[in-house]
């Protein structure tokens, strides 16, 4: 259960984060399904990594 709700807030941050960077740059030069793609995968190295420190400073308890 502990494990569901870990990826499901992992996954919806991972939207947020691809997002955000998706109008960051749709607002200073447009953007294409290729560009779209990478920066969902950015978005995704951005959440684990920020999961990845959470977990080193032990602020996500296991």
């Amino acid at each position: 259960m502990k494990l569901l709700l870990y990826s499901v807030s992992l996954f919806l941050s991972a939207i947020f984060f691809a997002n955000l960077i998706y109008f960051i740059d749709l607002s200073t030069k447009g953007a294409d399904a290729e560009t779209a793609i990478m920066r969902s995968a950015v978005g995704m190295v951005i959440c684990l990594l920020i999961v990845f420190l959470m977990k080193k400073m032990k602020l996500t308890g296991k």
